[in-house]
């Protein structure tokens, strides 16, 4: 938008230097008219002078009506622009908001993974402990050990054990 505000400027430059030459040269050549034309001819250039002033001050409301134009969409533009900064800055918030919450998300699903393995760690040590008592009581069972001994008759005697009895 810089360029079209700087291109009109430059045709307004333009324009006022060239009417400012044209009303120099009218000025000479009304001088000169007066001393060598007629009334006829002076009418006519009478009649020429108001033509081009008319089509100047044409001009000239052209131009501010473009300049008008012009600076209506670069104040629009700048809100708009505006608005997109604003926006810019609220994604912006949003984003860091998330990425914040993404790493405390984040940090939770460690805390839980390394609770999990711990309670893996834990459970497979009491099955390891399990097995270990398992196979300790059976041993004590089996070699009738400690609190395992087996009972003795009333006796005194031990049991006996009666085998397989032969088929003769």
């Amino acid at each position: 938008m810089k360029w079209w505000r700087e291109h009109l400027e430059l045709e307004l430059q333009l324009t006022q230097k060239e009417v400012s030459q044209t009303e120099k040269l009218q000025e000479e050549r009304q001088e000169l008219q007066h001393k060598q034309l007629g009334e006829e001819e002076i009418k006519v250039c009478e009649g020429s002078k108001k033509f081009l002033q008319n089509q100047h001050e044409k001009l000239q409301k052209q131009l501010q009506e473009w300049q008008q134009h012009s600076n209506q969409t670069v104040q629009e533009k700048e809100l708009q622009l505006n608005s997109l900064y604003r926006l810019k800055t609220v994604n912006l918030d949003r984003l860091t908001d998330m990425r914040r919450k993404s790493r405390a998300m984040e940090q939770v699903v460690e805390e839980d993974r390394v609770e999990q393995e711990v309670l893996r760690q834990q459970q497979a040590e009491i099955r390891a402990a399990t097995k270990l008592q398992a196979w300790w009581r059976g041993c004590m069972i089996r070699r009738g050990l400690g609190s395992f001994k087996k009972e003795e008759d009333k006796k005194g005697k031990k049991k006996k054990k009666e085998g397989k009895k032969k088929k003769k």
